[in-house]
């Protein structure tokens, strides 16, 4: 479900931008320039690490990021505490499922972003995404080949699936 409040731009937004790792890499660097990106804009934005931290969290903080780590085992009901007193308005998830359902508990939108096509997903990853799909409220793919992938082989709701291609479309997001 998309908030119809959260179509139009809109300042002191409080912008979670969530990962499984933060170490470094392609991802960490789009997590980085999307979380520059929303500051720039008037956003308030925080990188929500729920697994090992490296180069790229350092660099960020450095950025003046704001970068928070959560333990891996959090609950469902702790997570949507933490989402809830810090009055969290939207989660854009990047290679992260964790929390859907907290968010949806919390009345605050999951959105996920699809990078890429996942062919290392196992039969039980693919499981996890296909049970975060009903708590996910759009996804955001970089190409439509990652689109057909996530309908195809994960079987997600295409309806949910837009295709922001080469960068951030902020009027898709």
């Amino acid at each position: 479900r998309i908030m119809p409040h959260l179509m139009l731009p809109q300042r002191n937004y409080h912008v979670v931008l969530q990962v499984d790792s933060f170490t470094q890499g392609g991802m960490e660097n789009v997590v980085i320039d999307l979380a520059l990106s929303l500051q720039t804009n008037g956003y308030r934005v925080a990188i929500v690490n729920f697994g090992k931290s490296g180069d790229a969290s350092v660099k960020a903080k450095e950025l003046g990021i704001q970068v928070i780590s959560l333990p891996s085992d959090i609950t469902d009901d702790s997570y949507r505490s933490w989402l809830l007193e810090a009055h969290v308005d939207v989660v854009n998830a990047h290679y992260s499922i964790r929390g859907a359902a907290a968010c949806r508990g919390a009345e605050i939108p999951f959105v996920q972003t699809v990078h890429n096509s996942y062919v290392w997903f196992d039969p039980v990853q693919i499981e996890k995404y296909r049970e975060a799909d009903r708590y996910t409220s759009i996804y955001l793919c970089v190409s439509m080949t990652a689109a057909r992938y996530a309908d195809i082989v994960l079987g997600l709701d295409v309806c949910k699936m837009r295709v922001v291609p080469n960068g951030i479309d902020p009027s898709a997001i």
